[in-house]
């Protein structure tokens, strides 16, 4: 605290109070440069404890992953075992002995990633004392970080529908993968739903590629379309045609696009400026019309040649030999919210129904629609 006293004695010249005046201000500079000095080393030091946290909890979070990575490895040899017996229960093979109930490969505890020390400091913060290169640096840490958990989420439901699947047959089976199932005695929709849901989980534990960039020219389905006016976003949800792009097994990747207009111009801006926008990135592919367009051309010509051999007579049925383009159907919306009765009305009759419940899979050829209480849940 600053404390300025007045002179302990009369000033009686101009030169006495300019002196005076000048004594304060020049104390008053000293006191507010040593406030900042010691403001200065302060955030430096917090900045210094800010980084050795960060860097002690980047080297605990490098060992965890590892582990990480080490049980789920042995996870994945374990699902892929009990997977070979249910297939070969399922065909009719020789049946391998499947994993038993004591497997530690099948009781693993995942250990998720900590960020404390950069949540703590963003709540307090002492985010801002570091440099903006460190702030991004952590930003996209911490992106990581949420798409990390997103599929931790995925993971522990498809743990929590198998444990769901083994309790019908035995609830006193613990909540794990491990647990004494006998094969012999599920039927055969039952041993296709157990599959199902091992392939599932292995799915999310495998070393196959689980993201990927869409690349050009790779053809992909039209899922959902939607505009947010008040963002200026026009946004396709897309579906990777693993049948078109000769993709087995089937992955099933989809995304979203969004296309971003300027702001205020997307309510007001013409709708084939929209469609030109949109056609930059996503074309609707003609190829299949362009086939039948030159077969019909192919039929022409043979149509013609034969009309002309039988001596003109049969010009008519050379010109018959045109194709009439048919013209392209609407593309099949599945969107959430729909019901059983409108996905089979666009879609028809799925390959595999799978009921778990209040959770049930249709499977097609090359989509999987996921109900929920009745109503689309996800679609994949």
């Amino acid at each position: 605290m600053l404390d300025v006293h007045p002179p302990h004695e009369a000033l009686h010249t101009l030169k006495g109070f300019v002196i005076h005046i000048v004594a304060i201000v020049i104390g008053l500079l000293i006191a507010v440069a040593l406030e900042q000095s010691v403001e200065f080393l302060h955030h430096r030091h917090q900045r210094l404890q800010l980084e050795e946290q960060m860097h002690e909890m980047f080297e605990d979070n490098t060992q965890v992953i590892a582990a990480d990575i080490e049980r789920l490895t042995a996870l994945h040899g374990y699902l892929a075992d009990l997977a070979t017996a249910i297939a070969a229960r399922r065909h009719g093979q020789p049946v391998p002995a499947a994993p038993s109930a004591d497997d530690p490969r099948g009781g693993i505890v995942i250990q998720f990633p900590s960020l404390a020390p950069y949540e703590a400091a963003k709540e307090n913060g002492t985010v801002a004392l570091l440099s903006t290169q460190r702030i991004r640096l952590y930003n996209r840490v911490a992106l990581q970080r949420d798409l990390a958990r997103s599929l931790y989420e995925r993971w522990f439901e498809d743990l929590a529908d198998i444990d769901a699947f083994r309790k019908r047959f035995d609830y006193s089976l613990g909540s794990s993968v491990r647990g004494e199932i006998d094969l012999a005695s599920l039927s055969s929709a039952e041993l296709t739903e157990y599959q199902a849901l091992i392939g599932s989980l292995m799915s999310r534990v495998g070393k196959t590629q689980t993201t990927q960039f869409f690349q050009a020219n790779v053809k992909v389905y039209p899922a959902r379309l939607a505009v947010n006016l008040p963002k200026d976003q026009v946004v396709i949800s897309i579906i990777d045609c693993d049948s078109c792009n000769n993709v087995d097994p089937k992955t099933f990747f989809k995304a979203d696009v969004v296309f971003q207009f300027p702001h205020g111009t997307l309510a007001s801006a013409n709708p084939s400026q929209v469609e030109d926008t949109i056609a930059g990135l996503l074309a609707i592919d003609d190829s299949a019309s362009n086939d039948q367009g030159n077969n019909g051309q192919q039929g022409d010509q043979q149509g013609g040649q034969q009309g002309g051999n039988n001596g003109g007579n049969n010009n008519d049925q050379g010109g018959g030999g045109q194709a009439q383009q048919a013209p392209q159907a609407d593309p099949v919306q599945i969107e959430k919210g729909q019901t059983p009765d409108q996905v089979k009305a666009a879609l028809g009759q799925p390959d595999k129904m799978i009921n778990l419940g209040a959770k049930q899979i249709w499977v097609y050829k090359d989509i999987k629609v996921t109900f929920l209480n009745g109503k689309v849940s996800d679609v994949q």
